[in-house]
């Protein structure tokens, strides 16, 4: 089964590129705050919505993917990272 053979990848880009989401966009939101550019946010509010605006949700893409047969690798890898980066978005909210 391709999803299992790709777990590493797949939990590779899930976690690593959800925190890296989560990180920068936080810090965006907070700093931007600080220099008064926006509104400011205390830090930990920062991070709140950092981990909610993170998790993306690929389902256009998984139905072009399924509409041109692309390769069921690329197809396990972006749907099994679209589960897990939505879980670990309500982990770190």
């Amino acid at each position: 089964m391709p999803f299992f053979k790709n777990i590493g990848a797949i939990h590779a880009y899930a976690f690593g590129g959800t925190f890296i989401a989560i990180f920068f966009s936080s810090m965006f939101l907070y700093l931007t705050g600080m220099m008064g550019i926006s509104y400011e946010f205390t830090m930990k509010e920062a991070w709140a919505f950092g981990s909610l605006i993170s998790a993306t949700d690929p389902v256009a893409v998984l139905a072009i993917f399924k509409e041109m047969d692309a390769d069921e690798n690329l197809y396990a890898v972006v749907f099994g990272e679209s589960i897990f980066n939505d879980a670990i978005g309500i982990v770190m909210y």
